[in-house]
């Protein structure tokens, strides 16, 4: 067998067990996302099918699942709304035709590497059009969840929230079953408990296979106890047709020649476009071997397969984030795990699809419901509105529009109005006008692996494409400075998208400084804000918590200099084996002193592993330590946290015979054991066994130390720096 072979199969058989979970919660999406569309249970299945085979063949990401999106499908239901005239049964038909032309448009978007083109959306308009698409979601899945018909034929969306007294009447007055009711109660209760408790016998499995399985269990609970004539009596249960050709629907193209027609398409094309790019460059961020995709080709993949799938009469396809999520998590690293994950389903479907039709649908209506209030939440709005008051006005014309005349209208309302903000607030007017369509963004080389990309006159989301086409360029492995000094002002999308390049850089070798940013004036006090000010700042100098106080206090005992404030960066943490799958928002009550003669960090840590409905928040005290010499690279810690340490799988622990009972407590792993052994003498292991609950990372000259995956009161932070001392004394003198 040739090396590139081999290399191939080893990738299949190392993402095969990945799919098996990753399968499930492909097709759990795929019917949920057919009932957003209200489209055929079928249709979502096909788009799996179909953007898996085409995506893993000719796409440009590495670990992205393929399938049909969350917003795609909000704005699915909305397209067929309006060319349905109110019916969404003949909506669906002409959606076929407005989802193959946009899977066309797509492809060309890719084909000629314009994707850059699109940046001039800006954020504050993305979030309002994606919080009306949640609202969507959730106005239309409520029915569901209480075991109601799901609305086929209304004229409004007032319509069906009408209804909702009506359907939660009979819910409790148990003409609408009580279990089917309570069923889809419990589920979404179950969501909110998933994503908000890191419990570990909870999150054994995702959050879709529990409702799956919930599903199931509960209709053969009741086929058992209350007759299978029950069963079906209840109307609830996912169906599909049993002939293969009904599964497939020809595409209505009579509406091609109207404004109607155009305008659906333009505004869906520009929801999947958005929802695609923003997913591959989340899963980009989660790759723990910290790939860039390659976005422009990835795009020529879906949109082709988005054109196969409509034109079957499938939903169109995107790249997901939630199965992304979820196949990176459990240590897939190649495009074959999209294959697997549609080999997988296939095998559901066609092995299991009997079991699979028992699934109850108020168990999927539950995850929608909470999907959709996960895109609308208040939480986001707010986050708008930190920022500044032009972005929550951008973000409020986007929502209005998008939800009186449409998405397209939504999204150009939005842009205008940003510009128009931009214009007025900014006090550059003419500068901006000026240097509009000017090249103001300069690359230059300034040694074999130096870069200096200067930005002039302005950094706005008008000139956000030309940024990132030149920062695309570079390699991440390489050194990199962003110069603002000679601009007149930076806004948020700016902002955001260099932090983002700042994380990639760090987590691939490379180094991205930002500078000149500081000199511009701005009156917000957010990492991202852009000039004008709404609300008042969050400052170091406000009222302390007791812990603060304490922690406060011992700074001033000890000599430490104390920040109780957020700084919004992952630096130096990073660098560790720990933080590899891991991406981290923020730092606070920063403590910075000297230990033993070392410099060090300690900090309150907010990171997060996974993304959307996948996403765990976990908030932990960290101790940095820079040493003086090179250590050799290692991790130890017990049984509880090494799972999360996943590049370390392929070492085997190291053992010491004449010490079994650390060799029993502990796992100790690193790629050189020679140097390993000689640095951990018996004095160390010792010292270890004293303090078992430490978890300890070295990696060069840095060493990472905490205990717990959560907050450490102020004694058990003066106990860390304690231990710190003493292992300090072990820093100091080793010798890789």
């Amino acid at each position: 067998m040739s090396g590139a072979r081999l290399q191939n199969w080893t990738f299949v058989k190392k993402d095969s067990l990945p799919a098996l979970l990753v399968g499930p919660v492909s097709l759990m999406f795929a019917i949920g996302l057919s009932l957003v569309a209200h489209a055929p249970i079928e249709a979502g299945v096909i788009a799996v099918v179909i953007g898996g085979f085409m995506v893993s063949a000719f796409g440009g990401a590495y670990v992205n699942i393929s399938g049909p999106g969350v917003h795609s499908a909000a704005a699915w239901m909305m397209g067929a709304l309006i060319l349905g005239g109110g019916s969404l049964d003949r909506g669906y038909f002409m959606m076929l035709a407005a989802g193959a032309i946009s899977g066309a448009l797509i492809m060309a978007v890719g084909l000629t590497r314009q994707v850059h083109r699109f940046d001039i959306i800006p954020i504050a308009v993305r979030r309002g059009i994606v919080a009306l698409l949640g609202v969507w979601i959730i106005i239309g899945q409520i029915p569901l969840l209480f075991g109601a018909e799901p609305f086929y034929d209304y004229h409004s969306i007032g319509e069906i929230i009408s209804k909702y007294p009506y359907f939660l009447n009979r819910a409790v007055d148990g003409i609408t079953d009580y279990w089917i009711s309570g069923l889809g109660l419990t589920a979404l209760v179950f969501m909110i408990i998933y994503s908000s408790y890191q419990n570990r016998l909870i999150r054994m499995l995702p959050a879709p296979i529990w409702l799956l399985f919930g599903g199931i269990a509960l209709a053969g609970y009741l086929r058992i106890n209350e007759g299978a004539g029950y069963v079906a009596s209840l109307h609830e249960q996912v169906h599909f047709h049993e002939g293969v050709m009904e599964w497939f629907h020809r595409a209505n193209f009579s509406m091609i020649g109207t404004w109607n027609f155009w305008s659906v398409v333009l505004g869906f094309t520009l929801v999947s476009l958005n929802e695609s790019v923003t997913n591959l460059r989340a899963t980009d961020r989660l790759d723990v071997q910290h790939r860039r995709s390659d976005i422009n080709t990835e795009l020529t993949a879906l949109g082709l397969a988005s054109v196969f799938s409509c034109l079957l009469g499938g939903l169109n396809v995107t790249a997901t984030i939630a199965q992304s999520s979820t196949n990176v998590q459990l240590g897939a690293t190649s495009r074959f795990s999209n294959l697997n994950n549609v080999l997988v389903v296939l095998l559901l479907m066609l092995l299991a699809s009997p079991i699979v039709e028992e699934l109850l649908v108020p168990a999927v209506a539950a995850m929608m419901v909470y999907i959709g209030y996960r895109m609308a939440a208040p939480s986001h709005l707010r986050s708008v509105a930190e920022i500044g008051w032009e972005d929550f006005v951008g973000w409020a014309v986007a929502f209005g529009l998008g939800w009186e005349f449409g998405l397209l209208y939504g999204i150009l309302g939005g842009v205008l109005t940003m510009i128009l903000l931009q214009l007025l607030t900014s006090g550059k007017f003419g500068h901006i006008l000026r240097f509009l369509f000017r090249p103001n963004t300069l690359l230059y080389q300034e040694d074999d692996n130096s870069y200096l990309l200067s930005i002039k006159h302005y950094g706005s989301f008008l000139n956000l494409g030309r940024v990132r086409e030149k920062i695309d360029t570079v390699p991440s492995s390489a050194e990199m400075i962003v110069d603002c000094s000679l601009a007149e002002f930076v806004d948020q999308n700016v902002l955001i998208q260099l932090e983002y390049y700042e994380e990639l850089f760090m987590r691939r070798g490379g180094r991205f400084e930002v500078v000149g940013v500081d000199d511009l004036p701005v009156k917000v006090h957010h990492p991202f804000a852009s000039w004008m000010p709404f609300g008042e700042a969050p400052s170091d100098t406000g009222p302390l918590s007791n812990r603060q106080e304490a922690l406060a206090e011992w700074a001033e005992e000890s000599g430490y200099s104390y920040h109780p404030g957020v700084l919004y960066t992952g630096q130096p943490y990073y660098r560790f084996q720990y933080f590899k799958t891991v991406r981290i928002e923020g730092q606070r009550n920063r403590l910075v002193g000297e230990v033993a003669g070392l410099n060090f960090i300690m900090a309150d840590v907010d990171y997060f592993q996974g993304e959307f409905i996948a996403r765990g928040s976990t908030h932990s005290t960290m101790m940095y330590i820079q040493t003086e010499v090179q250590l050799p690279q290692f991790v130890l810690d017990r049984e509880r946290l090494l799972d999360r340490v996943a590049s370390f799988a392929g070492f085997s622990d190291i053992n010491f015979d004449e010490h079994p009972t650390f060799s029993s407590k502990f796992k100790l792993q690193g790629s050189n054991e020679k140097a390993i052994r000689e640095f951990f003498s018996k004095d160390l292991i010792e010292l270890h066994l004293a303090n078992p609950e430490y978890h300890l990372e070295a990696r060069g000259n840095q060493v990472l130390i905490f205990e717990k995956e959560r907050l450490a009161g102020a004694n058990e932070m003066k106990g860390m720096v304690s231990f710190a001392e003493k292992l300090a004394v072990f820093l100091k003198n080793a010798e890789e």
